[in-house]
């Protein structure tokens, strides 16, 4: 079951204490969950915004993310996507996105943590073709490490390309800068 309004609370304000420097995008999370039906901030039909879940995939000696190029938005983005009515948690949304994006087995992967990664809420497009007005992704993020990289087989329906990033790299993509610094300080740890 999909957490309720005082779970998806608790979620981020434990990622408020995780990241305090980040209390900006905390407050854009929690006034959407406020202004939203518990069941409207999944449904990818409510176009004020909805979660969507996604995953960073560490390769399996820590030193590199897996991104995809994504075919619709043309962009190299982590794997990730709409969270299902059949989804047991946002967490179980993003390892099944990336089953269907990358052929990995949940076996193939490692959670570095339940907790949440990373918040980050990013402006999606009008798609004229499937009836969708310009909206907000409210995406959650988890970190996980790849134990078996040889399994990787990218879906062309859904993306034209992967590559592993240095955690450098990460820093200088666009969007991602945050997320190359949060790599670097779990390196020294």
């Amino acid at each position: 079951m999909l957490p309720t309004h005082t779970e998806l609370f608790a979620q981020i304000g434990k990622y408020n204490i995780n990241f305090p420097a980040e209390a900006k995008t905390v407050k854009t999370f929690q006034e959407f969950v406020k202004r939203n039906a518990e069941n409207s901030v999944f449904d990818r039909k409510n176009f004020d915004g909805h979660f969507t879940a996604s995953a960073f995939l560490l390769n399996n000696v820590g030193t590199h993310l897996l991104f995809l190029q994504h075919k619709k938005l043309n962009r190299w983005l982590q794997p990730g996507g709409h969270i299902d009515d059949t989804d047991e948690s946002i967490l179980e949304a993003a390892l099944r996105e990336v089953e269907e994006e990358t052929g990995l087995q949940r076996t193939d992967l490692k959670v570095v943590s339940g907790d949440i990664f990373d918040l980050d809420a990013h402006a999606i497009p009008e798609n004229p073709k499937k009836d969708e007005a310009a909206h907000i992704h409210f995406d959650v993020r988890y970190l996980f490490k790849v134990t078996n990289e040889s399994n990787i087989k990218v879906n062309l329906g859904e993306a034209e390309d992967l590559k592993w990033v240095t955690f450098d790299e990460v820093k200088t993509l666009d969007g991602f800068e945050r997320v190359g610094e949060k790599l670097e300080r779990l390196k020294r740890i």
